[in-house]
Parts: C-alpha cells; structure tokens; sequence
C-alpha cells in the first residue's frame, strides 16, 4: 500500500491541531512515528509518500478531535492501481 495524502475533513474544529502517526510491526519489533500534523487554516493536508510492502499498519489520530482523511493506492509488483483502487481512510477520535 502506498500513501500519498493527509487532509483534514469537513467539520474540523478551528484551534485544533491534529496530529496522524503511523504505528508498524514489523519482525524488528513495533514502530510509531508521527506523519503528519495539521491545523485549519494554517496546514491543512500533507503530502506524503510513504509505503509498506506486507506488514500490519495502523494509522491514529492522536491528537485533535478530526475528521482526518488519509488517501492510498494498492500496488502489486510494478503495478500500481490508481483508479479502481484508491483508498479513504478517515480518522476520527471517538
């Protein structure tokens, strides 16, 4: 899967930061970095170019209150299905 853009959504309080981090498991164990942090009116998405091949992935929202979005493509080998399989991921803190 490969990722290439952090907005935020519709609805997004105005002095709420929020803040998207990636957590991977990997065989090397357990990794969290933060991707993106975005604030209305200031910066409002991100892109990013981040990818992973076969291990678990989970993105978070751990600060703000959202809705963030995150779009992706899946991508087999050299072949990347842009149309037919883009992904919104929305984040939202519940």
């Amino acid at each position: 899967m490969v990722y290439f853009q952090i907005f935020l959504g519709e609805g997004v309080k105005e002095s709420e930061q929020q803040v998207v981090q990636v957590d991977v498991t990997s065989k090397f164990g357990k990794n969290v970095h933060p991707v993106a942090i975005l604030r209305p009116g200031t910066l409002e998405h991100v892109s990013v170019d981040i990818s992973f091949s076969d291990q678990p992935v989970t993105f978070s929202l751990v600060k703000g209150s959202g809705p963030v979005h995150v779009i992706g493509n899946h991508t087999y080998g050299n072949l990347t299905l842009k149309s037919a399989s883009s992904q919104l991921v929305t984040l939202k803190w519940d």
